[in-house]
């Protein structure tokens, strides 16, 4: 059956006893929620709601709750499986295997760090091979100086040109620099 606006107002505060001025807006909010019909015909506005519209919506309700539902239990199953498959790996015998794992690397590494304390470097070695490799740089720059003196002789008592008199004796026109020991060291350790 339809009904226009006017006679849902009477009918609707006879049998409730709610005022027909607040029925009109009870009637808009369940147009609103779907529970009432309404469509306008020229000026007046009809409302309905027939009960296969009730069962139509609930059957709608259900079939996507029972969707949702099945969407839950397959993340469900999901994460089950994810939840078994990580209390395998985690079994007493694996964490056993582990454990017997970390002892052999641990002598292991105990293995490696006596071999190498032992073919390290003594540090009193070091120090004797610095200063023998410091006598022999210090040799080698009086040699130098002993050369520059000899040429720097022959050219002041013999008037050789000294370019000439080093490349007789093939002698560099510049001797190179020796080496800082501190610094080298210093990159070694």
């Amino acid at each position: 059956m339809f009904y226009n606006i006017k006679e849902v107002e009477a009918q609707g505060s006879k049998f409730t006893g709610v005022h027909s001025m607040q029925i009109k807006d009870l009637l808009q909010s369940l147009v609103d929620d779907g529970l009432v019909n309404a469509e306008k015909c020229g000026v007046t506005t009809l409302y309905w709601c027939f009960e296969y519209d009730k069962h139509k919506k609930m059957k709608i309700l259900v079939e996507k709750s029972a969707e949702k539902l099945g969407v839950v239990n397959n993340d469900i199953k999901k994460i089950t499986e994810k939840i078994e498959i990580e209390k395998a790996k985690r079994t007493k015998g694996n964490s056993q295997e582990m454990l017997k794992q970390i002892d052999s690397l641990r002598k292991q590494k105990q293995s490696l760090a006596e071999k190498m304390s032992s073919s390290a470097f003594d540090m009193d070695r070091v120090d004797s091979i610095k200063k023998e490799l410091q006598d022999e740089i210090s040799n080698g720059e009086i040699c130098t100086d002993n050369i520059e003196s000899l040429i720097y002789y022959f050219q002041k008592n013999n008037g050789i040109n000294r370019g000439v008199f080093k490349q007789e004796l093939n002698i560099p026109e510049e001797f190179k620099d020796f080496p800082n020991l501190d610094e080298v060291f210093a990159k070694l350790t």
